[in-house]
């Protein structure tokens, strides 16, 4: 078994756990332990398994992955379907791979060549083969360029070349591979930075390209664009490049490093540039080594592992983010390290350990059930290590259900948590703690049942307030004292904010009686049943309620209103409420919001009803109000959305202002406009004090627009009142404006006798009989103001009448004053002329004519 580990920067998702998190200690990235070779780029990586398929993750700007999309993958995802991959080098932004047929693959960038095909574009390409050759063995790439080895030991280069790096002898960028020398020994070739090293079959190590930093190990720093013997030696083993640096082992299984060391990456205990290979330590058992950009990681033949250089993102995976100069040991509970890559800032391993697939006695569980799982291990893990079965349902998290303490394999006894939610499709996979890994899942799927089921319910559709029964059976005899709770869900959401309906104290099986709460929101709700002990909701066997609101609009009297006026709601109520239970009409503001709702009637009662309204007159007009029901039991709301519903402005009065008046006179009370109330109008009077109304004589009422007058009577002379206008429909009342009169008086009333003559238009006496006459008294004989007026009933014979006029309306004039009298028969025209009112004013108490 081989399991992938990885750390270190991780900001393109390199590292292939699902997250940018980086990782300072190695953490596996997948399930699978048939992975057989790794390589990493800057900031992606391909592995390939057992199988021959290729995987691939991380960053994917220039299709580097090999997906056919440009999409960065968290995880890693399959390239193609093709199982006959063996081996894979990954460059910046660029891949080659070769199969097993010897065919050589590409894909990825091409803006220096590096596809080999002779063109240069920054179109990026999908997987494509490279020509037709069979023959190749193998491949490395760097940064922008490649390098590659055919069967026949030939050195094939193209890409950049700027440095040399491809070793033609020239700094020409090649856009199609031409053979490095004449050369059939070559052996291992790998590319750095901007250099390569590669070892013939004869042992002999050469090298190429930039050598600022010394990389090249031949003592200098000069660049070279054709390949340079390092030394003399004839038994370097393998070699690997980093950035600016480079390692090589020995056939006697010594390690040599050289190059830039700036971070302690040649791992001689010093941050020295070395221009030619020193050796790291006395050891000679290195089996193998990688170079990121500034760190190392080498394997021994005993199979640990150890890492020194740069650490600022933890991609030496010791824990800690600082730079070592020296090796470090980096350890996950197993060393049986294999083959692996080092990236530009975080390493990829494969570790020679695993997990079996889980096995299970059957694939039917209730919730609650225990059983055991069997599991193989390969590898040697810790003394301290647990092995942890977990169950999960695909794409959600897992849940532990049961633990081993052991170095490898065993049986775990496990148990299906109370809570799982019944449902087809589990698994179960058993994980390790040191080191951390994943085994295989169980090959079949599981199906797991709730223990609690609903077996009835007395209705399925109620009315908020309701009562129902709810039968229901448990698979286990649960704990004495337990308490099994029906829970109702309101809509759409059955997990959101359950409600507790009604309980029963039960071991086992039984009949819950509960009650649908008024405040219940009408709709399909859901039925639960939940246990206490342990706690176990049936959530998969939920039974819908239809649940109606317990309020309804019946009818509203008017779709439009007068402020105001009154309007008849009526409604209808379902469910139990309480007795003394009020419910409340209420008035939205015009935008429809019942933020501050104003309360326009109300009734006391238990059911249905209609209730008596009175939309106040301060409402402002508008066409958006809304009306609502509101109960006192429970708080039970219903909002009647009502488009059409208006409310029209109240009638507008104007007082009319009047400088003086005389006892009993007729005052004209004012105008009125406005006609969607039903009305009355009146005038009323005060006194100078202010004091409640006097002598209030109510008369000419009307309804809609228009004017009236009103008679004011019983007043005390010399006196100023105060005078306004109201109207009323019986529920709200306006007054108009406020205004002042001014009664004149003298020290007595008087009656005066009168005579006249009626005859008709041919001046012929009048025909015997009772006649209505109005008298007028006026200061001017044919304008002027009317001081005083009454109507009386008079006979008349021959022509002739006598009157006392000021026994219906008494008389008060100033002395010594010149007047005229009016007279109109019935409603008709005053006659003309006025006639002038002659003797001593107080003569006998009258004058006359």
């Amino acid at each position: 078994m081989k399991t992938l580990f990885t750390w270190g920067n991780n900001d393109n998702y390199a590292l292939g756990d699902g997250s940018t998190t980086d990782r300072s200690l190695p953490v596996p990235i997948h399930y699978s332990t048939e992975w057989a070779s790794v390589d990493c780029g800057a900031n992606h990586t391909h592995a390939i398994k057992t199988d021959g398929t290729l995987w691939g993750w991380g960053y994917n700007n220039s299709k580097q992955l090999g997906d056919g999309t440009t999409t960065t993958r968290i995880r890693p995802v399959q390239i193609g379907s093709s199982t006959n991959w063996a081996s894979v080098s990954v460059g910046e932004y660029h891949n080659f791979a070769i199969k097993t047929d010897g065919t050589l693959w590409r894909w990825g960038g091409n803006s220096s060549g590096q596809m080999g095909d002779g063109t240069a574009s920054s179109f990026p390409y999908n997987i494509s083969q490279l020509g037709t050759g069979t023959n190749w063995a193998k491949v490395s790439c760097s940064g922008y360029f490649t390098l590659a080895i055919k069967t026949d030991g030939t050195l094939w280069a193209w890409g950049y070349n700027s440095t040399g790096q491809l070793g033609d002898g020239t700094t020409t960028n090649r856009n199609s591979p031409v053979q490095i020398g004449s050369g059939t020994n070559w052996a291992m070739v790998a590319t750095g930075g901007s250099h390569t090293l590669a070892i013939k079959s004869d042992g002999t190590l050469w090298a190429w390209g930039a050598n600022s930093a010394g990389q090249l190990g031949d003592g200098t720093t000069t660049q070279r664009n054709s390949p340079v013997q390092i030394g003399t030696g004839t038994n370097w083993a393998m070699v690997a490049t980093g950035g600016s640096h480079t390692l090589a082992i020995k056939s006697d299984g010594t390690l040599w490093a050289w190059g830039a060391n700036s971070a302690g990456q040649l791992g001689d205990g010093t941050t020295t540039q070395r221009n030619s290979p020193v050796q790291i330590g006395s050891g000679t058992n290195w089996a193998t080594v990688a170079a990121g950009n500034s760190h190392t990681l080498a394997i021994k033949s005993d199979s640990t592992l150890w890492a020194w250089g740069a650490n600022n993102y933890g991609q030496l995976g010791d824990g800690t983010l600082v730079n070592k100069n020296s090796p470090v040991q980096i350890s996950t509970g197993v060393n049986n390290w294999a083959q692996f890559s080092c990236g530009e800032s975080f390493s990829v391993k494969i570790l020679y350990a695993g997990i079996s697939q889980a096995s299970i006695s059957n694939n039917t569980y209730y919730a609650g059930s225990e059983f055991n799982v069997g599991f193989e291990a390969a590898g040697n893990f810790s003394t301290s290590n647990t092995f942890t079965a977990q169950l999960f349902y695909p794409n959600e998290d897992t849940v532990d259900i049961g633990q081993l303490s052991s170095q490898n394999s065993g049986t775990i006894t496990a148990r299906i948590p109370w809570s799982t939610i019944s449902a087809y499709g589990y698994k179960i996979r058993v994980v390790s703690s040191s080191p951390e890994l994943i085994g295989k899942e169980n090959s079949s799927w599981i199906t797991i049942n709730n223990p609690l089921t609903i077996q009835s319910v007395s209705s399925t559709s109620l009315c908020a307030g309701d009562s129902i029964r709810i039968a229901y059976n448990s698979y286990w005899t649960l704990d004495e004292g337990n308490e099994f709770t029906a829970l109702l869900y309101n809509l759409s959401d059955p997990y959101t904010n359950p409600g507790s309906i009604g309980t029963l104290v039960s071991r086992n099986s039984g009949t819950i009686s509960a009650r649908i709460p008024l405040t219940t929101t009408a709709g399909t709700c859901y039925l639960y049943i939940e246990s206490s002990s342990p706690g176990i909701t049936n959530h998969e066997s939920f039974i819908p309620i239809s649940v109606t609101f317990p309020l309804s609009l019946k009818s509203i009297s008017n779709s439009q209103v007068c402020a105001g006026n009154n309007i008849q709601i009526a409604y209808n109520s379902c469910g139990t409420f309480n007795s003394g239970n009020v419910f409340t009409a209420q008035l939205s503001n015009s935008g429809g919001s019942f933020t501050n709702p104003v309360n326009i009637g109300q009734l006391t009662a238990q059911g249905s009803g209609t209730i008596s309204a009175t939309i106040p007159v301060n409402i402002p007009t508008g066409s958006g109000y809304k009306i609502r029901i509101v109960s006192s039991d429970h708080v039970v709301t219903f909002i009647i959305n009502y488009p059409t519903f208006s409310i029209s402005s109240p009638p507008t009065i104007t007082t009319t202002q009047v400088s003086n008046i005389a006892n009993g006179s007729a005052w004209s009370g004012g105008s009125i406009v406005g006609s969607c109330w039903n009305i009355t109008a009146r005038g009323v009077c005060w006194n100078t004090s202010g004091s409640p109304t006097i002598n209030d004589n109510h008369t000419n009422d009307g309804s809609g627009s228009g004017t009236f007058t009103s008679n004011i009577t019983g007043l005390v002379s010399s006196t100023t009142y105060y005078v306004k206008a109201y109207v009323s429909n019986g529920f709200s009342t306006l007054y108009g404006s406020q205004v002042s009169l001014f009664m004149i008086t003298n020290s007595n009333f008087r009656k005066l006798s009168f005579q006249g003559v009626l005859t008709d238009i041919s001046d012929n006496n009048v025909s015997n009989g009772s006649y209505n006459l109005t008298f007028k008294i006026y200061d001017n004989e044919t304008t002027g103001t009317m001081l005083w007026s009454e109507t009386q009933t008079v006979s008349v014979s021959k022509g002739i009448f006598n009157v006392i006029l000021g026994s219906v309306n008494p008389i008060d004039l100033p002395f010594n004053t010149s007047y005229y009298l009016g007279l109109t028969v019935a409603s008709g025209t005053e006659l003309s002329p006025r006639t002038p009112l002659t003797g001593p004013i107080y003569q006998n108490g009258g004058f006359g004519r």
